[in-house]
C-alpha cells in the first residue's frame, strides 16, 4: 500500500508552542484516521516577531517597546519550611515624581491602597502565606501606561514582610524570589530578574523600577534590601507622609 503523503503549510505567531500543539494532535487525528502511515511535511513561515524573554542582572536596563500599553508586574517567592509561621510578603508599588517622592498618599499602591488615583497601576490583591503561585505570580501589580500621570517620572516595585520583626523573619529565610515584566494583553513575558543576593537580615527588597526616559518607558532591575520593613520604604520615598 503506497504512504500517504500530506503537505502542511502552518504559520506560526507568537505562541508557536501553542500552534504546534495543535498541529501535532492534528496528525494524530489523520494516522489514526486513515489507519496507514502518514508523512508530513510541514513548510513554517513567521507572521509576527518572536519575542525573547531577557533574564536580567541587577542594574540591567532595558526599554519597553512603544506599542506596549498595558504590563504586567509579578513577583514571586518560595518560604523556607520551619519557620512557625506564614510568610506575609506584600508587594507595593511607590509612584514617584521629579523630587523621588510620591506627589500625594495615594500614589503609594499596596495592601491598604490597591489602586492609584489615576488609574493606571492596581494591585492584584494579598497573599497571606505566600501559596498563591504554585510556580507562579504570589502577587500581581498591573501597569497602564497609558493612564500614568504626567506628574510620575518612576515607579518602584518592592516586596516587603508583614510584622517581620515580630515573627523573626527576613529575606534570608525566602528563596527563588523574582520580579517579572510581560504583556498584559498577551501574557507574552518580556523580562526577569531573579533575585540573588543573599539577605540575611533584610525584611524589605526594591525589586525593580519602570521610569520614564526620553519620552519613552524603560526598567531596570534594583535588587537593594533594607532591614527597616515596610515603613523604611515609606521613610525614604514618602517622607512628607510618613
Amino acid at each position: 500500500m503506497a504512504e500517504n503523503i500530506s503537505i502542511v503549510t502552518l504559520q506560526l505567531n507568537k505562541l508557536a508552542s501553542y500552534n504546534i500543539l495543535i498541529v501535532t494532535f492534528a496528525v494524530y487525528l489523520l494516522s489514526i484516521t486513515k489507519r496507514r502511515t502518514v508523512q508530513v511535511k510541514f513548510k513554517i513561515s513567521l507572521i509576527e516577531n518572536i519575542v525573547t524573554m531577557i533574564n536580567l542582572e541587577k542594574g540591567q536596563r532595558i526599554s519597553m517597546d512603544k506599542g506596549l500599553s498595558l504590563v504586567g508586574v509579578g513577583l514571586g517567592w518560595d518560604p523556607n519550611e520551619g519557620s512557625g509561621y506564614d510568610f506575609d510578603l506584600d508587594a507595593s508599588a511607590f509612584m514617584l515624581g521629579e523630587n523621588g517622592q510620591i506627589p500625594q498618599q495615594e500614589f503609594f499602591v499596596f495592601y491598604g491602597n490597591q489602586k492609584a488615583p489615576d488609574g493606571s497601576v492596581e494591585s492584584t490583591g494579598d497573599d497571606l502565606t505566600g501559596g498563591n503561585s504554585d510556580g507562579g505570580d504570589d502577587e500581581t501589580l498591573n501597569v497602564d501606561l497609558t493612564k500614568v500621570s504626567p506628574q510620575i517620572k518612576e515607579i518602584i516595585f518592592t516586596a516587603t514582610i508583614y510584622k517581620a520583626e515580630e515573627r523573626r523573619q527576613n529575606f534570608g529565610q525566602v528563596r527563588n524570589s523574582y520580579i517579572r515584566i510581560y504583556d498584559a494583553k498577551t501574557n507574552t513575558e518580556i523580562a526577569r530578574y531573579d533575585l540573588d543576593e543573599d539577605f540575611s537580615i533584610e525584611t524589605a527588597v526594591e525589586f525593580g523600577r519602570l521610569y520614564r526616559h526620553n519620552g519613552e518607558w524603560k526598567f531596570e532591575a534594583i535588587g537593594n534590601g533594607n532591614k527597616g520593613g515596610l515603613q523604611a520604604l515609606v521613610n525614604k520615598y514618602a517622607k512628607q507622609f510618613a
